[in-house]
């Protein structure tokens, strides 16, 4: 399971409190998992709180998404107020590459053009481990346990699940 937070904010900064409108809560979340989380019980936040959550802006292109993790949930009667914490060693995901990986993270076409909080029934990790081409930027990526080095100012890309020449094990 990870969250999905699409917002305006995320292009300001990755940690600190995101208002989200307590309607845009749960778009394009399954409704077997919109009707366990939707009254945000003490559980649900927990549960929550103990996934991953893609941070980013609108977009399809070379806006920059995060992965943070969600520490507080506060309701108001209008709107949801997101507490987030960059996750160490994590680097930002630009949003062309989620787009050509939305089917396997389950983001549909319009989620990149709406301000929402989606939950999704996916193995964020994993997803993005097995991709067959990730795009980052700018200095490095550590995946599938091998340190990738990219020059700055470029993107890299990874095609492999081994490492290959030139990439380190970690």
């Amino acid at each position: 399971m990870y969250s999905l937070l699409v917002s305006h904010q995320a292009s300001e900064k990755t940690e600190g409190v995101f208002a989200v409108e307590i309607d845009r809560f749960l778009e394009y979340t399954v409704e077997t998992i919109s009707i366990q989380l939707r009254g945000l019980s003490t559980e649900a936040r927990e549960s929550i709180c103990s996934w991953p959550c893609i941070l980013m802006e609108e977009g399809r292109g070379q806006e920059r998404a995060q992965i943070v993790q969600v520490s507080r949930i506060d309701v108001t009667r209008r709107e949801i107020k997101v507490t987030t914490r960059s996750l160490p060693g994590t680097v930002p995901i630009l949003n062309d590459a989620l787009w050509r990986m939305r089917d396997d993270l389950d983001i549909a076409e319009f989620e990149f053009n709406r301000n929402h909080w989606a939950i999704k029934d996916r193995d964020l990790f994993a997803t993005l481990a097995s991709a067959v081409t990730v795009s980052i930027h700018p200095s490095h990526l550590a995946l599938n346990n091998c340190h990738y080095r990219c020059h700055p100012g470029q993107s890299c890309s990874v095609r492999e699940t081994r490492c290959p020449p030139g990439a380190t094990p970690r």
